[in-house]
């Protein structure tokens, strides 16, 4: 861990057996050289002001954080073991999350997606997010969905049907004229403010 400095560089490429690494709030970290590591578990880039990430050499990578930074592109085509991604506040706009098929959490908001896949992500349990340009979300796959952030978005109908464990749902500020609430869920949290229901 090396958060909360001035550095500006960064070069782990010859730790091999790193499994760990946090340079989170690091706002000056502009560079940073990953190399290979096999057994790379969690990153940790929140706040940090890196452009690029190459993720093809973290193979058992589960959790990544690089939310509030600066990223151009965010590709997970070879995060397959990925569980954990926050991704907000990154100047990237789109998303593509299909080839994490363990994907528990996901909070992407302020990254004014238009569209976004989640077919290929059943086990998610946690998705924030707020403050994008979604019109549209197919949500049939995720039975397990226990928190649902979707404020400050487009959508005008949202099925919830399927997801009977429900315990938040913020979905105001859309264009909401028609939602169904699951049977039976346990939800805590209802807002659905700022919409367009009528009954």
């Amino acid at each position: 861990s090396c958060g909360d400095n001035e550095i500006s560089s960064l070069d782990v490429a010859h730790l091999s057996l790193l499994e760990r690494l946090s340079v989170a709030n690091c706002s000056s970290l502009s560079k940073l050289n990953l190399g290979n590591h096999p057994q790379l578990r969690h990153l940790d880039l929140y706040g940090a002001l890196v452009r690029s990430l190459d993720l093809s050499k973290l193979p058992l990578l589960e959790e990544l954080s690089c939310a509030y930074g600066q990223l151009a592109a965010l590709d997970l085509s070879h995060s397959k073991n990925l569980r954990v991604l926050s991704c907000a506040k990154n100047p990237f706009a789109g998303l593509d999350v299909s080839h994490c098929p363990l994907l528990e959490e996901l909070s992407c908001g302020d990254l004014q997606i238009k569209a976004l896949d989640l077919s290929h992500n059943p086990k998610l349990v946690t998705l924030r997010l707020g403050h994008n340009n979604l019109s549209q979300l197919d949500l049939s796959a995720q039975k397990s969905l226990k928190t649902l952030h979707l404020f400050y978005n487009n959508i005008s109908s949202l099925d919830l049907s399927a997801q009977t464990q429900l315990e938040e749902l913020l979905c105001n500020d859309n264009n909401l004229s028609s939602i169904i609430l699951p049977s039976g869920a346990p939800l805590r949290q209802v807002d659905i403010y700022d919409n367009q229901i009528k009954e």
